[in-house]
C-alpha cells in the first residue's frame, strides 16, 4: 500500500510533466488517482463517476480482449474473467469502504497508511488545485 504513497509523493515533490500507469490503468492507477480527487477535495460522487467513465474510454480493448479469450478459451472461461476487465462501481464502493472502516477517513488512509504527512496533502493541493493557498501559508 505504502508504494500508492510513493506515487503521490514523486508526483508532489517532481516537477514537470509525470505519468503513472499500471498493467490496463484502471485498478491500482484508478485508485491512486481517486485517492488524489478526494484529497484534494472532489467530492465522493464526482469521484466515482470519474473512475466510472474508464468504461466509455475502454470499452473497445475491453470487448476485443473478451471476444480473444472467448475465442481462445470458451465462453465459460471468459465469462468468469469478464467482471475484472472493466471498473465496477461495487468494487470501487468496496475499497472506500474498507478505508473508512480501517482509518476513519481519507486523510488518515493518506497518513497512517500511505506515509504521506499533512504537509506532503498540503503540497499536493498546492499543486493540483489553481489558486490554493497552504494554511501554511496563511
Amino acid at each position: 500500500m505504502r508504494r500508492f504513497g510513493v506515487v503521490i509523493n514523486s508526483l508532489i515533490y517532481t516537477d514537470g510533466v509525470q505519468l503513472y500507469h499500471c498493467t490496463a490503468g484502471k485498478d491500482r492507477t484508478g485508485w491512486v488517482t481517486a485517492v488524489i480527487q478526494l484529497l484534494v477535495g472532489m467530492k465522493y460522487d464526482d469521484v466515482l463517476q470519474d473512475y466510472l467513465l474508464t468504461n466509455a474510454y475502454t470499452a473497445d480493448r475491453v470487448n476485443a480482449t473478451y471476444q480473444y479469450m472467448v475465442s481462445t478459451q470458451g465462453e465459460v472461461a471468459a465469462n468468469i474473467y469478464r467482471p475484472v476487465l472493466d471498473v465496477r462501481e461495487e468494487f470501487f464502493k468496496a475499497q472506500f469502504d474498507e478505508v473508512i472502516k480501517v482509518y476513519g477517513s481519507i486523510d488518515k488512509y493518506a497518513t497512517e497508511g500511505l506515509g504521506l504527512s499533512d504537509e506532503d496533502i498540503e503540497k499536493l493541493k498546492e499543486k493540483m488545485l489553481i489558486g490554493y493557498k497552504s494554511k501554511s501559508a496563511s
